[in-house]
Parts: structure tokens; sequence; C-alpha cells
């Protein structure tokens, strides 16, 4: 009952300036900011990047390989386009009010894959998810104990983060 008394708080310390435009354009109206520059240029930190393309895909197989690309530190926002898989690959199942698509959590594995192949801890990863069912597909897929420090979340769990990957160092560049 004191509107005078409310502030807008707009400096978020969290996220790069790559993630922080998507969450304003989608959610704050461009109001959020960088709290410092620090901040606005995190980048992902993958200290064995190129030993990726060995583990995935010799580069002799393919033109471009996909998962060397999205996982460039350079790439803050990744939005992954799988229209050229092959159909039966990526199939959503609607069954009893659940949906769910094994296809989307093959991908998912190969992403966290690559990630821990390329030098990111485990514990540093989260999976995202919008449908409980897949969230139980994802944590049947992840549930050995190599994965026992993924987060596996459905959206609303995040607190309104899309996707979040962090080195948890504290050199500055978490």
């Amino acid at each position: 009952a004191h509107p005078e008394a409310v502030i807008e708080l707009t400096y978020q310390y969290r996220m790069c300036d790559d993630v922080a435009a998507l969450s304003n354009f989608l959610i704050y109206s461009n109001k959020l900011k960088c709290g410092n520059e620090q901040v606005a240029r995190k980048k992902i930190n993958l200290p064995r990047l190129k030993e990726l393309k060995n583990f995935h895909c010799p580069q002799e197989l393919h033109e471009k390989d996909w998962l060397c690309e999205i996982l460039e530190p350079h790439k803050k926002v990744i939005f992954l386009n799988y229209d050229l898989c092959e159909e039966e690959q990526l199939i959503e199942i609607n069954e009893q009010k659940t949906i769910t698509n094994p296809g989307e959590v093959d991908i998912a594995e190969q992403c966290v894959n690559g990630l821990i192949h390329a030098g990111m801890d485990c514990r540093d990863i989260g999976v995202m998810t919008l449908y409980r069912a897949q969230l139980q597909l994802l944590n049947t897929r992840f549930a050995s104990d190599h994965y026992s420090n993924l987060e596996i979340l459905t959206a609303d769990q995040f607190q309104g983060c899309l996707l979040y990957t962090s080195d948890a160092a504290d050199d500055g560049e978490s």
C-alpha cells in the first residue's frame, strides 16, 4: 500500500550480455542490465574444446560438425534447429496427456557429453525441459554415476532461466 516504496531492480550479475538480451526481449521489456563489464563478457570455459573434434565427429566425414559449432565459447545463446534430422529420429510422442521426444534426449545427451569432454564439470551443466514426462525420460538417460551432479529440471524449476551452463571456477570467468 506504499507504491512510492517500491523500486524496480534492473541490474543483474548472473547472465552475460547475450543471455540478458534474450531475457530482456522475452520478459523484461529491455529494462534488465548487466551489473558490470565482467558479467557482460562472461563466456563458457571449455579448456579442451579442440579435443571435441576427435570425440564427436572427424572433420573429414562432415563439412561442419554441429556439436563443435554450437559449443564455440563466443556463441552464448544457441537455438538448435533439427529440421534436417531424419524424421523417425525426432518424433514427439503424445500418450496419456504426456509428451516425450526420445530424439531430443539423444541430442541433449550428445551436448552434455560434448561439454564434459571439452572440459566442463557436470555440476556446471543444466538441462531444461518443459514437460514432466520428458524430465523423467532425461533422468532415466542420465541415471549413471557419470552424470550424478547434472542438474535436470523443468522450466519452472530453473527460476526463469532458459538454459544455463556455468563454469564454477572463482577466477572471474565463472
